[in-house]
C-alpha cells in the first residue's frame, strides 16, 4: 500500500512538472516576438560595431607600420646610416592620427597618405644600398612595415565596403532609426574611396 502511495505521488509530481514546463516554454515563446523595428536596431548595432572593428584593425596596423618604421631609423643610426632630414620627416608623421574626422577631410587625408608613401619610399630606396641592404635585422623591419603595408589595403577596402552598406542601410531606414533614436548621426560615413575617385 506504500508502495502503491508513493508511486501515486511521484506520478503526480512528475505530471505537474511537465505541465510547468510545458507552460513556461509557451510563455518563453511568446516573449521573444521582435519588432521591425527590434531588428533594424540589431542591424544598426551590429554595423557600427563591425565599422568599430575594422576601423581598430586598421589604427593597429598604421601602429606597427610607425613602430617598424621608428626601429628601422635606430638600426640605422646603429650603422651610421642616419638622415636627419627623413628623421624630421618621421617625427611631423608620427604626430598624425588617422581618424574619422580625418577620413571626412579628404584633402587632409590626401596629404597624410602622400606624407607616408613618400617617406616609405624612400625608406625602401635606402633599404636596397650600402650595408642597409645586407642587414638581416633591418630587412626584418622593411618586411615588417611592406606587411603593415598590405594589411592597411585591406583594411581600407574592408571599412569602405562596410562604411558603403551602412550608408546605404542609414538612407534606407532614416525614417525609422530617427524614430527609434532621435540622436541617431544620420550623416554618411566618409569612405577612403572618396580620396582615390577624386
Amino acid at each position: 500500500m506504500n508502495s502503491t502511495r508513493i508511486t501515486t505521488i511521484g506520478g503526480l509530481a512528475l505530471m505537474v512538472g511537465m505541465l510547468f514546463c510545458c507552460g513556461r516554454s509557451a510563455t518563453l515563446n511568446e516573449n521573444t516576438a521582435f519588432s521591425k523595428n527590434d531588428s533594424l536596431t540589431d542591424r544598426y548595432l551590429n554595423m557600427q560595431d563591425t565599422l568599430l572593428h575594422v576601423w581598430n584593425k586598421l589604427v593597429r596596423h598604421e601602429k606597427e607600420k610607425l613602430s617598424a618604421i621608428d626601429e628601422m631609423f635606430e638600426r640605422m643610426t646603429r650603422l651610421h646610416h642616419g638622415d636627419a632630414s627623413l628623421q624630421s620627416r618621421f617625427a611631423q608623421i608620427k604626430e598624425l592620427r588617422l581618424t574619422p574626422r580625418l577620413l571626412s577631410n579628404p584633402d587632409v587625408l590626401e596629404e597624410y597618405d602622400f606624407a607616408h608613401e613618400s617617406l616609405i619610399n624612400e625608406m625602401l630606396a635606402l633599404a636596397a644600398t650600402g650595408q642597409l641592404a645586407t642587414d638581416r635585422e633591418f630587412q626584418a623591419l622593411v618586411d615588417r612595415v611592406k606587411i603593415a603595408e598590405s594589411n592597411i589595403s585591406l583594411n581600407r577596402e574592408d571599412y569602405d565596403s562596410i562604411a558603403q552598406a551602412f550608408n546605404e542601410f542609414m538612407q534606407t531606414h532614416q525614417l525609422v532609426l530617427k524614430e527609434i533614436d532621435q540622436n541617431c548621426n544620420l550623416n554618411p560615413r566618409p569612405t577612403f574611396g572618396s580620396v582615390t575617385k577624386k
